[in-house]
């Protein structure tokens, strides 16, 4: 019995060992896991700690060295890890004196925590902004200065500048001649402009407009009619506030009964930016100007067929005067006189009949001239014809007579002596202006010609005599051709107005 008591007992014990055995291995195979997602658990920290893009630092609160810190810490500051190992809180704190920075451990010491801005030194000397959190933490047992800080360098410098541009902003913002109005424009239900709500002004919009604090009100509110008075104002901003597209106008506001030259351009949908100047003195003395300008072009008008009526009066009195003239040479003179003074006439005429007074339409003078002419000398257009080849050219007074005298008497030279008994032949005239601004009139014919000794400069013939001097008031040349007829071309440029003083 005894025996079978002792193996039973001997049995439990067994079953209990291995219990207990299973037990233990259990616990240790838990330990074990523990112990292993410690390490991966202290692994991932480590690494997070390592690769932080901000410095991490634990310090020693009483000699304020480090106790840890990652690469980036002692990377940002340009040391070696084991150069940085040595240093202190002072060697790199370059806003703070010793004592103030043991001020402000003892204060977290006492708080926990603080957040700050501070100056780091490299190892380099240069300053560097940083932003720190320190919190005060235990390990084993004893209180350590964490802290972590990022380089705020570039961002505290594009803040500066950011401030700076600002400052400038404002400052021309306030100061500038123009005014200036930022506004958000309102549309109807169909997309119709209908007004716009001032968000900002300068002092120069209130200086120069009259109106006061607008800022927060709608324009309609501020002045009342615009929107009947003034609709293409309305209709300008909402295309550039949709649109995008800045524009440049001029536009009367009635109600303020003021003129204004605006720039506006939308710097976001539905917003638009008004740079404006007031311009109503300078409409008002343009009008003044314009209605000087009409009537001096009035007067000027006037004299011209004052002029041209004058010369007329001048040639009625040749008319009655060759009435009793017997001398044949005399009454040639005075008729080729008549011309002449014709010829000046007919300038006045063009100009007094001209849009712009200070310019003669030379084609058409030469072609209303030569007709003239021709009748004058009673040509046949059967024997003797009129080709013209003429550019469209303006001369102003100075240069228009004297080339109207040269076409005169060349072509009444012509008209006399190219073509004797009842010689046919053809009478050309060109005008054309050259690339280099130099002006071409050719007066030709294929008549009888000239003689080979011929000299426009020792001619005995009066109207050439008169030729040779208007070539020298127009400071020009001529050129003679006698092959097949005769051909005389004038070279000159415009003669420049010079006022008497």
């Amino acid at each position: 019995m005894t025996d079978q008591r002792d193996g039973a007992a001997g049995g439990l014990n067994q079953t209990a060992m291995l219990n207990l055995l299973e037990d233990l291995r259990e616990e240790n195979e838990a330990r074990k896991k523990r112990e292993k997602e410690l390490r991966d658990a202290e692994a991932r920290y480590r690494q997070l700690f390592d690769l932080s893009p901000d410095g991490i630092v634990i310090l020693d609160p009483e000699t304020t060295r480090p106790l840890e810190f990652n690469e980036m810490a002692h990377r940002q500051l340009g040391y070696g890890r084991e150069e940085f190992a040595r240093l202190r809180l002072k060697d790199i704190d370059a806003r703070e004196a010793p004592e103030e920075s043991r001020r402000r451990i003892d204060g977290i010491l006492a708080r926990g925590r603080d957040d700050f801005e501070t100056l780091h030194r490299t190892r380099g000397g240069e300053i560097r902004n940083v932003q720190v959190t320190a919190r005060i933490m235990e390990i084993l047992g004893k209180p350590v200065y964490y802290c972590v800080w990022r380089d705020i360098t570039e961002r505290k410098r594009a803040e500066e500048a950011l401030a700076e541009s600002e400052k400038l902003y404002r400052s021309l913002f306030q100061n500038m001649m123009n005014g200036f109005a930022y506004c958000r424009m309102h549309f109807d239900d169909e997309g119709r402009p209908s007004d716009f709500t001032y968000l900002s002004v300068n002092e120069a919009f209130e200086t120069q407009t009259g109106l006061k604090n607008v800022v927060g009100k709608r324009v309609t509110e501020v002045i009342p009619g615009i929107r009947k008075a003034s609709p293409e104002l309305f209709e300008i901003y909402g295309r550039v506030a949709r649109g995008g597209k800045p524009e440049r106008f001029e536009d009367y506001i009635d109600p303020l009964k003021m003129w204004f030259t605006v720039s506006v351009y939308s710097p976001q949908p539905d917003f638009f930016v008004a740079v404006f100047d007031v311009i109503t003195e300078r409409k008002r003395a343009e009008e003044a100007l314009r209605a000087s300008l009409k009537e001096k072009e009035t007067l000027l008008r006037e004299i011209h067929h004052r002029v041209k009526n004058n010369m007329q009066i001048i040639s009625s009195l040749f008319n009655l005067q060759a009435v009793h003239i017997k001398d044949p040479d005399a009454l040639r003179a005075l008729r080729e006189g008549q011309n002449r003074i014709r010829s000046m006439a007919l300038i006045h005429e063009k100009l007094y009949k001209s849009h712009d007074l200070s310019k003669v339409e030379f084609a058409s003078y030469i072609r209303s001239l030569s007709t003239y002419l021709f009748q004058f000398f009673k040509v046949n257009p059967a024997r003797v014809r009129l080709e013209s080849d003429l550019q469209d050219i303006h001369l102003d007074i100075n240069s228009a007579i004297p080339c109207g005298l040269l076409v005169n008497e060349l072509v009444s030279n012509a008209l006399k002596h190219a073509f004797p008994e009842e010689r046919r032949g053809v009478i050309s005239i060109g005008l054309r202006r050259e690339d280099d601004g130099t002006i071409r009139l050719r007066v030709a014919d294929d008549g009888v010609g000239l003689p080979e000794d011929f000299d426009i400069r020792r001619s005995a013939s009066f109207g050439l005599q008169i030729v040779d001097l208007l070539i020298g008031q127009l400071d020009g040349r001529i050129e003679v051709d006698k092959k097949l007829g005769t051909s005389f071309t004038i070279s000159f440029r415009e003669l420049e107005y010079k006022a008497r003083t």
